[in-house]
């Protein structure tokens, strides 16, 4: 690491009396990473506060305390490169004298950015720009002098050749004279940079493209068009500013409804600030739906509706962290459909918007530290603060700190995991005693702390709030970060009756649309001494801090709600024309398997329901299990598991099956192929007796069940109750929660007992190891004890 110092005459120093807005911009738009030192003329330059980028940006977005008081400083050099090596966001520190006075700075010299292919993202944006926005002013900044050539050349020809214009000289004035009139478009490719210029561009009402790099998109599986069509998915109607065939390519292939928008139409409004549509539209559309990014506005104003339309983009805003837009759409669109329809919801104010409330708690500036690095000496710390072995682990915080975000049916999620102290399944965070057969569900949706992403499972807010609640209520613990918090509660189907709870970082915007946002903060102060219970925010915290706000929550909602009140009517509730079976039709490999399967389908004998048995061996638990689910269909259908890794071969468990169920009419007994509960769908299944804490990730494994529900108009699944085995348990939990999505219901039914124990088929295979022939005669069906007889499975005197 290269540390340098700076003498005063080097530095940005300024009397606080001198602080302007211009001065500001102009500093952090030459050196985003400037320091600038605020001094007290009066008490001999005394050092009072420092401003940052990140401070400057906070006091103009979000007005806070612009000038930071609470800062690092060093006695001597030795004692700033420890500073400067230890804390990763701190890029510099000031040398003080014994009065206070400034004497020095020492400096990281910070890396140099990654090399990114500009040629390519020029390519793509003059593309953007000549297909969306021909008529106007184009201003490329922050293109690298060598890219020069090559950027003439890609503009040579193109229908708005000669108004464009590269901004290679950057400066506050530079940028205000480029971004004059109305119809200037300016594409931005320096992120570091970036973060300052957004000041100016906001200033101005320039409309701007941001290439973020952080698209993750581009990798998605399907590609770009999959990726729209996923995206686009969670809506009913959007608008579109491009008929254009190219623009926000795959579409079309989405059941949205799109309504496309005259851009003569629309134009820029000082009193509104923000842009407004003059044309007539219908009345149902949810969201303006962007490729391009307009970064000061979030949503666009209908003059003829009188209201605001929301705009929603393609990008993943894990750099720019833009996401008042998100709330704008959960606020106008999203909660009213949930309240009209019986749904209560419960939104609270992220507790950093109300850090000073309770800053005299802390003993120290928790936003100084950054321990998201991982290294031993963090790993001490936040130990030390988890109060390890009481709920929280350091190989746990390490564990999790390396656990990616993933982008999956168009927007960005966790992956599915399962470990020792962190475990994840479609989406949801595992909650501690959940039962199953809850008739209502209780969603938790907002940023780190309601997920729990400090402490272990039996320390989240879900596990806390669990013991709180009737067991009317199952706890769906959606937290994650706040990108895309608008998606993932589109992406979940509601009843009447479910609550919904949710931290938001803009309560503002609830507020004006009349919904009230309550307080968690009062839960700090139970705590106490902040810095020792949370990290660098006061999201990021121990499971002292959870446990606290999750009382705060419990009792917010059973002040100012209905806690488990009975509902008369139950409406099903969904949002979007989301389709989890996809938009491109059955996967090829399946074609085969399912045109062999559907010449056994029978019709007009009712109601259809499946059941999926690995039957090893077929039990009478089994049968009991198939003559229940009769009770409530016409047609059921036994799938039997053709995966070779049971103690009975396949052909075995299929021929045990089809015997034990022979007089039975309507029992339809099919293999299982490669795409129900296989090593391909769900390898855990194959490994939960050997390995302890297998990943029991059902997602993919019921989507393609999905797909086989419906060429074969399956309505209900049934499956027998798990009380022992974790692995089925959880499977058995994510068919109640996922299968609903693809309108299908899902059915358990008690497992029945003999002798004082669950008849089951790991009970017959230790009675035959230990040759007890008789109790297995007493747990199967005589025509299945004849095969195992038959089969010399069975050895009889």
């Amino acid at each position: 690491m290269n540390i340098f110092c700076r003498e005063c005459e080097q530095m940005v120093i300024i009397n606080k009396d001198e602080i302007s807005e211009g001065f500001l911009l102009e500093t952090f738009i030459k050196n985003p990473s400037q320091t600038v030192y605020v001094v007290e003329k009066e008490e001999l330059d005394k050092l009072i506060g420092i401003i940052t980028l990140g401070d400057f940006r906070r006091s103009q977005r979000d007005g806070k305390r612009l000038v930071n008081t609470h800062f690092t400083v060093c006695k001597s050099e030795e004692e700033a490169v420890q500073i400067l090596r230890a804390k990763e966001k701190i890029v510099s520190v000031p040398l003080v004298d014994e009065h206070g006075g400034v004497v020095a700075e020492y400096v990281k010299k910070l890396a140099k950015a990654e090399n990114i292919p500009y040629s390519v993202y020029c390519q793509v944006c003059g593309d953007i720009a000549e297909e969306c926005f021909a008529s106007k002013k184009v201003v490329f900044v922050g293109v690298p002098e060598e890219c020069r050539e090559f950027l003439e050349k890609i503009l040579e020809g193109k229908v708005y050749s000669d108004r464009v214009e590269v901004l290679w000289d950057i400066s506050y004035h530079s940028l205000q004279a480029a971004c004059i009139g109305d119809d200037t478009f300016l594409i931005d490719f320096d992120e570091q940079g970036y973060h300052a210029r957004e000041l100016v561009y906001q200033k101005v009402h320039v409309e701007t493209f941001f290439w973020n790099n952080d698209y993750k998109y581009i990798d998605y599986d399907g590609g770009i068009e999959q990726y729209v069509c996923d995206r686009v998915s969670y809506f009913t109607d959007i608008a579109v500013l491009s008929q254009s065939p190219d623009y926000l390519s795959g579409i079309d292939r989405s059941n949205v409804k799109k309504h496309y928008l005259d851009i003569h139409q629309l134009g820029w409004s000082e009193n509104r600030g923000c842009y407004v549509y003059y044309g007539d539209i219908s009345e149902q559309v949810e969201c303006l739906f962007c490729r391009l990014r307009i970064n000061y506005t979030d949503y666009i104003y209908l003059e003829k509706r009188n209201r605001i339309l929301p705009i929603i983009d393609m990008g993943v805003h894990l750099i720019t962290n833009k996401w008042k837009n998100e709330e704008y759409d959960i606020a106008i669109n999203v909660i009213p459909k949930l309240m009209e329809n019986g749904i209560q919801t419960f939104i609270f104010n992220d507790p950093d918007n109300e850090y000073e409330k309770i800053e005299g708690l802390c003993d120290e500036n928790i936003y100084n530290r950054d321990l998201n690095v991982i290294s031993e000496e963090n790993l001490q710390i936040i130990n030390s603060i988890l109060n390890a072995g009481e709920g929280s682990r350091l190989d746990y915080r390490r564990d999790f700190m390396c656990t990616p975000f993933w982008v999956r049916k168009g927007r960005i999620s966790y992956p599915n995991r399962k470990s020792r102290y962190c475990n994840y399944t479609n989406g949801e965070r595992y909650t501690v005693g959940n039962s199953l057969n809850s008739p209502k569900t209780f969603y938790l949706f907002g940023p780190c702390i309601m997920e729990g992403a400090f402490v272990e499972d039996s320390c989240t807010m879900g596990s806390y709030l669990r013991p709180m609640l009737l067991e009317d209520y199952y706890i769906s613990n959606c937290g994650q970060v706040y990108a895309d918090i608008n998606f993932s509660i589109r992406s979940k189907r509601y009843r009447t009756g479910d609550i919904v709870v949710l931290i938001v970082q803009y309560p503002e915007i609830f507020e004006k649309k009349g919904l009230p946002v309550y307080s968690i903060i009062d839960a700090y102060r139970k705590v106490g001494n902040i810095s020792k219970n949370v990290y660098e925010c006061l999201k990021h915290c121990n499971k002292r801090v959870t446990k606290e706000v999750a009382y705060e929550i419990y009792r917010t909602c059973k002040d100012n709600g209905e806690l488990g009140g009975k509902t008369d009517e139950k409406q099903d509730v969904r949002f979007g024309c989301v389709s989890c079976i996809g938009n491109f039709g059955i996967p090829r490999q399946m074609e085969n398997w399912l045109s062999e399967i559907k010449s056994f389908a029978r019709e007009g004998c009712g109601r259809t329901g499946a059941i999926v048995m690995n039957a090893n061996p077929f039990t009478k638990g089994h049968r009991y299990l198939v003559e229940k689910a009769l009770e409530e269909v016409g047609v059921l259908y036994v799938f039997v598991l053709e995966e070779n890794k049971s103690d009975f071969t396949f052909e075995d468990r299929l021929a045990m099956v089809k015997v034990g169920t022979a007089d039975l009419e309507n029992v339809i007994v099919l293999p299982s192929g490669k795409f129900i509960i296989s090593t391909t769908t769900m390898p855990g299944y194959f490994n939960k007796e050997t390995v302890p804490f297998v990943e029991s990730d059902a997602v993919n494994d019921l989507e393609l069940f999905g797909i086989i529900a419906k060429e074969l108009n399956i309505s209900v699944r049934f499956a027998g109750e798990e009380p022992i085995d974790l692995f089925t348990n959880q499977y058995n939990q994510s068919m109640s929660r996922i299968l609903p999505d693809y309108g299908i219901r899902f059915y358990e039914i008690p497992r029945i007992e003999m002798g004082g124990q669950v008849i089951s088929a790991s009970r017959v295979r230790k009675c035959i190891y230990e040759k007890r022939f008789e109790e297995v005669k007493s747990l199967v069906l005589a025509p299945v004890y004849e095969y195992l007889v038959d089969h010399c499975f069975l050895e009889e005197s």
